[in-house]
């Protein structure tokens, strides 16, 4: 996941996201979506990084 957002985002700090994946997997591991947590991770960095 870290390396998809990482091509995406060529600019951004490595380590940042890596800590945002890490805090927004924490975030969602022990809701009831196990499925979809890395998807919702991505994304939710993803919004992160395109705010302003």
């Amino acid at each position: 996941m870290t390396e998809s957002l990482l091509k995406k985002f060529p600019t951004q700090d490595r380590a940042d996201i890596e800590g945002q994946v890490r805090a927004e997997v924490a975030h969602l591991k022990d809701r009831p979506i196990k499925d979809y947590v890395g998807v919702l991770a991505e994304r939710a960095v993803k919004q992160r990084i395109n705010s302003p």
